[in-house]
């Protein structure tokens, strides 16, 4: 987690009309892939600390530099909302071609600097993919 807040990856994310947010396929480590290549959707329900008004940057990109897709949200936040603020991000979509890191990135306007909010694994499975149970996954 930055200073600025932490990512869960997920693989959609919906709300509910109350404004609750329903996260569905939660990742708990890696992501992990039956066989390459393969185009897989992951999404992200980003936590930050603090909003400021303005253009709001995030970008899905591998550890070896590739862009999965940039997402500018204009924010403006208002007098009478406290932090924290949950932002729902859509799904990039993956195209993957071996084991990687993903990493979602954070420019909080007027910052220099990206920040990394989160990252997560993609790596191919030794096996049938298990489910929490201890029995192999549907």
């Amino acid at each position: 987690m930055t200073g600025v807040g932490y990512a869960l990856f997920c693989d959609e994310i919906r709300q509910e009309i109350n404004g609750k947010y329903i996260v569905l396929g939660m990742f708990t480590g890696d992501m992990l892939i039956s066989r390459f290549p393969t185009t897989q959707k992951l999404s992200a329900l980003v936590y930050l600390s603090e909003v400021v008004a303005g253009d709001h940057d995030f970008e899905f990109v591998s550890s070896e530099g590739v862009s999965f897709g940039k997402l500018s949200l204009d924010m403006q936040p208002e007098p009478n909302v406290k932090p924290p603020f949950f932002i729902p991000l859509p799904a990039a979509v993956l195209t993957l071609s071996q084991s990687t890191e993903i990493l979602l990135r954070y420019k909080a306007p007027n910052a220099e600097d990206w920040a990394t909010l989160g990252e997560i694994g993609i790596s191919l499975s030794p096996g049938p993919i298990p489910n929490l149970f201890g029995s192999e996954a549907l």
